[in-house]
């Protein structure tokens, strides 16, 4: 068959009906985007909102937004700003009151949705200060290791998890 001018080159395996459905499930997210950058889950254990947010926003980074270009990059400088807020300078971690119980699920995801938009973004002095949440952070992931190596609920437990661990 002879490839037409407007049909996209994709990779093995990705057809044009499933580009279709990230491009709505990435169209949706930012329609539920809320007032002030973040997401929520309606899960019946919490609304984790950094952990939402973060999620949220490696998702639309994984379709090409930034937080200055691309054509949800109004939503990842939201989320991007959202977690930024939720950071902690003292203690480095980036969790909301909500996450108390497992903050570190949310900081573990934070941290990577930080490190993704750092690099891309445009702007030096936000740049520099997403240095500084992303420093914090990998400081306190650093410091909060088990002695056997892996990962808990919280900060400094002592012990770990093995869904936590691999979100660090």
């Amino acid at each position: 068959a002879v490839a037409r001018a407007q049909d996209p080159v994709l990779p093995a395996g990705v057809t044009v009906a499933i580009v279709t459905a990230i491009e709505r499930g990435q169209d949706w997210l930012v329609r539920s985007q809320q007032q002030d950058g973040g997401w929520r889950s309606a899960a019946g254990y919490g609304s984790y909102p950094v952990a939402m947010t973060s999620l949220a926003g490696i998702a639309l980074v994984c379709g090409g937004a930034t937080p200055t270009r691309g054509k949800h990059f109004a939503a990842v400088r939201g989320a991007m700003r959202c977690v930024k807020r939720a950071a902690d300078p003292a203690s480095g971690l980036i969790a909301s009151l909500g996450e108390d119980d497992h903050s570190m699920y949310a900081h573990g995801f934070a941290t990577l949705f930080v490190a993704s938009v750092y690099g891309m973004e445009e702007d030096v002095r936000e740049q520099q200060a997403l240095k500084g949440v992303l420093d914090r952070a990998v400081h306190l992931i650093e410091s909060s290791q088990a002695p056997n190596g892996g990962w808990n609920y919280t900060p400094a437990a002592g012990f770990d998890e093995g869904s936590v661990t691999v979100t660090q």
